[in-house]
C-alpha cells in the first residue's frame, strides 16, 4: 500500500476518533484534563511543522489535523470546565513541558528537536494518567486505543523513515496504548472492588441519579435502587449503594443549611453558595433544585 494511502487512512481515523470524543466532552461524559490537552496542542503543532521540515510528507498530515483538533479539545475542556483542577504534580508536569518546549528552537539538529518535543508530549500524559487512575470512567479508553492505532498508520505512511520522523508518532502511540490499557484495567478493578472502593457514578450520571432521587411522581413508589438499576444496568450494587449514600449526604447538608437560613443565621444566597462549594461536582441547576426542595420542606 502506498504511503499516501496510509496517510489518508490516518487522517480519516483522526477525524473518526476525535469527533465522537468532542461530543463526549461537550456532554460531560468525558472530562479531559486541560493541562494535558494544552501541552499536547502546543507540542503537536510544533512537531507537525518539524516533520514537514524533516521531509515527512504525507505522513505529517494526520499530525497536522490532530494538532488543530487537539486545540479544539483543549478549548472545549476549558469552556465546559471538564477538569481544570490541578494538583502540585499536575503543575510540575505542566511547567516541565512548557519549559522544555522552547528548547527545540535553540537546536540546529532536527533529531534533537524531535526528542525534546516527544518528551514534552509524554509529559502531557502526567495529569491524565493521575486522573485516569482515580476516575477511569471519566476518560475514554476507546479514544486512546484509536489514537495508538492512528499513530501506527502515521509511521507506516512516512515517506522518509528515520529516527527524526518515527520517534514522535511511535513514542506517543505507545503512550496512548498504555493509557488505554490503564483505564481498562482500573475500570475492571474498581468495578469488582479490587484495588480500592467501587468507582462512583460519573458526574453526568450522578446528576441523572439525583434527579431520579428527587422524583415525586408515580415512580416514587418504586425503590430508588431499582429505578437506578434500570437507568444504569452496568453499575454494580456497591456503586448504587455509594450513590444512595451520596444523595442522602447532600440532602442532609442542604437541610442543615436551610435550617440555618430559616433561623436567620445566614442569608439564603450564602446558604446556597455554601452548598455549591461543599459539593462542587454538582451542576448549578442541580444545586438550585436541591436548595428549593430543602427550603420547601424545612419551612413546612
Amino acid at each position: 500500500m502506498p504511503a499516501s494511502a496510509f496517510g489518508a487512512a490516518g487522517v480519516a481515523l483522526t477525524l473518526a476518533m476525535f469527533l465522537p470524543y468532542l461530543r463526549l466532552v461537550w456532554r460531560g461524559t468525558a472530562k479531559p484534563h486541560v493541562f494535558s490537552w494544552v501541552i499536547w496542542a502546543l507540542g503537536t503543532f510544533v512537531v507537525f511543522f518539524a516533520q514537514l521540515a524533516g521531509g515527512a510528507g504525507v505522513g505529517a498530515w494526520p499530525i497536522g489535523v490532530s494538532a488543530a483538533i487537539t486545540t479544539a479539545v483543549a478549548l472545549l475542556a476549558w469552556v465546559r470546565h471538564a477538569d481544570t483542577g490541578a494538583t502540585r504534580t499536575d503543575w510540575a508536569f505542566f511547567l516541565a513541558a512548557v519549559s522544555a518546549l522552547p528548547c527545540w528552537l535553540v537546536t540546529a539538529d532536527p533529531l534533537s528537536a524531535v526528542v525534546i518535543l516527544t518528551l514534552v508530549d509524554l509529559l502531557g500524559f502526567g495529569p491524565t494518567v493521575r486522573r485516569g487512575w482515580a476516575r477511569p470512567h471519566e476518560e475514554s479508553a476507546g479514544f486512546f486505543a484509536l489514537a495508538a492505532l492512528r499513530n501506527l498508520l502515521v509511521v507506516l505512511a512516512l515517506e522518509r523513515v528515520d529516527a527524526t520522523t518515527v520517534l514522535f508518532p511511535a513514542a506517543v502511540g505507545l503512550g496512548c496504548a498504555l493509557l488505554a490499557t490503564l483505564l481498562a484495567v482500573r475500570r475492571r478493578a474498581l468495578a469488582t472492588g479490587a484495588g480500592g472502593s467501587p468507582m462512583p457514578l460519573r458526574d453526568a450520571d450522578f446528576d441523572r441519579a439525583f434527579c431520579e432521587w428527587q422524583e415525586f411522581g408515580p415512580r416514587r413508589g418504586v425503590p430508588i435502587v431499582e429505578r437506578w438499576r434500570a437507568m444504569f444496568p452496568h453499575a454494580t450494587p456497591a456503586v448504587l449503594e455509594d450513590a444512595e449514600r451520596r444523595c442522602r449526604e447532600i440532602e442532609a447538608a442542604a437541610w442543615q443549611l436551610s435550617e440555618a437560613v430559616q433561623a436567620g443565621r445566614m442569608g439564603e444566597a450564602e446558604g446556597q453558595r455554601r452548598l455549591a462549594a461543599q459539593y462542587p461536582r454538582l451542576t448549578a441547576a442541580r444545586v438550585g433544585r436541591i436548595w428549593i426542595q430543602a427550603m420547601y420542606f424545612v419551612a413546612k
